[in-house]
């Protein structure tokens, strides 16, 4: 047992160590080699002379603020994504490049405390903030502010506070069941921009670096879940399902067809194909409601299917349809709302969707900074048609109240639609 618990621990050392050398690495060279890459999408070619030079001023003027031995990890993974900021491409992203660890010894006190020690796991901030008294100041903040207590169910819960200093929202964790998580860590970095939130942040499993585009309703983090309230009834989200589409009838006049995803991984592509011939003879009724609440997007290829299927519908049975979007809504399911939109009887209903409709991924490929701390995977995929759209998305004609059921709500409006039909 001692052999083994003292090669386990020569494990880790030698980890640490390496992993301590990439972190003397410059953020310099990785912030080059990022603006090297930049170049080759299409996002950077979209833009006109002047938005470039702009572009060129905005990376100068990160590149002058870094001093490669005062720059941590947790600063250079914000630097480089701030240089990616004026592109508004929400789907070029970088990440983390974390070791992986066995999750099934996790709970062993010594596992635990070896991988704890590893510098990987200690480049979010510790704030030494009282917290205990902060939690008691932020209880008399509206529910409307930003500011205040934040859990996700009872797993993890956190403070967020407004840093006048640096001008920035930060979380840090109160209480915690994830064995890598501890009290005092900062898990959320949060930068207030156009109505949105940009979030530095960390996975909870293994804690590697990921940066978000968020907005928060009715005290929720919409894409990342934390939320004010813990209980939280939610109707803003598609109802969880293992079954990515379905179809059936709500009323004798009305049917209901969920959308999930147009993703075009193999699997999901079968089942939607296979789904979509199941019910091209079944959309007959006077009104469809089409759920793309959280449909995060996918290709072409699975989403063209559905939207013959949807305009021959309206076509040949005169039907009106209602579809529902929310700000989880993004890319070709946006796209594909846009093409949809062009056929008259249709009413969108909801929320803002994503607006991240403008570019995308041809290849899952990434690439490695020179320091090896961060992967990089840029968008190889061109749709500027749509950049009146991008970070603004596609707005509905009715918005929809996050604390009742949207399809209740939805059904209330085609009644309505029906009286004043009626009346003309």
């Amino acid at each position: 047992m001692m052999v083994y618990l003292q090669t386990l621990l020569l494990v880790f050392v030698s980890i640490n160590q390496i992993y301590f050398q990439e972190l003397k690495c410059d953020c310099y060279e990785d912030l080059v080699f990022l603006n090297t890459e930049i170049k080759s999408t299409p996002s950077y070619k979209t833009l006109d002379k002047e938005d470039k030079l702009s572009f060129k001023k905005s990376f100068d003027n990160v590149l002058n603020g870094v001093d490669s031995n005062q720059v941590s990890t947790y600063e250079c993974f914000y630097f480089m994504n701030k240089v990616l900021e004026p592109l508004n491409d929400n789907h070029s992203e970088i990440y983390g490049n974390t070791i992986s660890y066995d999750t099934k010894k996790i709970k062993e006190p010594f596992y635990l405390d070896s991988i704890s020690s590893l510098k990987q796991f200690n480049i979010f901030p510790k704030q030494s903030i009282d917290l205990d008294s902060l939690q008691e100041e932020l209880k008399l903040q509206p529910k409307e502010n930003v500011e205040g207590k934040y859990s996700i169910k009872d797993v993890i819960e956190i403070i967020i506070y407004k840093d006048d200093l640096e001008n920035d929202y930060k979380g840090v964790v109160t209480k915690s069941k994830i064995p890598l998580w501890k009290k005092g860590e900062q898990i959320l970095k949060l930068v207030e921009k156009d109505g949105y939130f940009q979030i530095l942040t960390g996975r909870f499993n293994d804690k590697k670096l990921l940066f978000y585009r968020d907005k928060i309703n009715n005290g929720r983090f919409l894409f990342t879940k934390w939320s004010k309230i813990k209980n939280y009834d939610n109707h803003y989200d598609i109802k969880k399902s293992s079954q990515k589409y379905e179809f059936f009838d709500l009323n004798s006049e009305t049917q209901y067809l969920r959308l999930s995803s147009f993703s075009c991984s193999n699997n999901i592509l079968t089942n939607s194909f296979d789904f979509s011939y199941s019910i091209k003879n079944k959309v007959n009724k006077d009104y469809l409601i089409v759920d793309l609440r959280n449909n995060s997007g996918g290709c072409e290829k699975n989403s063209k299917k559905y939207l013959k299927l949807l305009k021959r519908y309206s076509k040949n049975h005169k039907g009106k349809i209602f579809v529902l979007v929310n700000f989880l809504t993004r890319s070709n399911s946006e796209q594909f709302l846009l093409k949809l939109k062009k056929t008259n009887e249709v009413v969108v209903l909801g929320d803002d969707t994503n607006g991240s409709l403008s570019f995308g991924w041809n290849t899952s490929n990434s690439k490695t900074s020179p320091s090896k701390r961060f992967n990089i995977h840029l968008t190889d995929m061109d749709f500027s048609q749509y950049l009146e759209y991008q970070n603004v998305g596609i707005k509905p004609e009715h918005y929809l109240n996050v604390k009742g059921d949207w399809i209740k709500q939805t059904l209330s409006i085609i009644n309505d639609y029906k009286l004043t039909t009626k009346k003309h």
